[in-house]
């Protein structure tokens, strides 16, 4: 995505959001297999029981809590109380896979395909039919339009005209 003309409030939030992630991006995304809060515990010489002690519940709460976590079912409130009894800081983040401006791109190609394919298709059977570089370019050039406006536009769905069961 090309930033061009005056910088609209969302692009520059995407500009700031991307600089601020840049450092996460090398960072793992797999905990380790027993979990941070049990990892980080044992690394400290720290007993279950003793973690419990500190942080005001049982030692099978802590067990529970460690489990929790593992199953990807903790809250942020408790991992961040864990953490501060080990003097740790829990870092929370959604860290994108790609940068945001490929993201906003490729939804934009994305939607803007569907858009000119469902015209090229009314263009043919009209036989009207448009050459291939035609449509490429269409494409590239609706994509364009659709990233100068709302990126909300983006992320919206085509309605189905069936009704959903219930």
């Amino acid at each position: 995505m090309e930033l061009r003309g005056p910088m609209s409030t969302e692009k520059l939030l995407v500009k700031q959001l991307e600089r601020r992630l840049a450092p996460w991006s090398g960072v793992s995304r797999t905990p380790p297999k027993e979990g941070w809060l049990h990892t980080i515990r044992k690394a400290l010489g720290m007993t279950a029981p003793q973690l419990a002690d500190r942080i005001g519940m049982t030692r099978q709460g802590v067990a529970d809590l460690e489990q929790r976590e593992r199953e990807g079912a903790v809250t942020l409130a408790a991992l961040r109380q864990a953490g501060d009894a080990m003097n740790c800081d829990l870092v929370y983040a959604l860290v994108p896979r790609k940068r945001l401006t490929d993201v906003l791109s490729e939804q934009a190609r994305q939607m803007a395909t569907k858009e000119v394919e469902r015209i090229a298709h009314s263009m043919r059977l009209e036989n009207q039919e448009t050459g291939i570089d035609e449509i490429g370019r269409l494409i590239e050039e609706r994509a364009d339009q659709l990233l100068r406006g709302s990126r909300r536009g983006l992320w919206t769905r085509a309605r189905s005209k069936k009704r959903p069961t219930r």
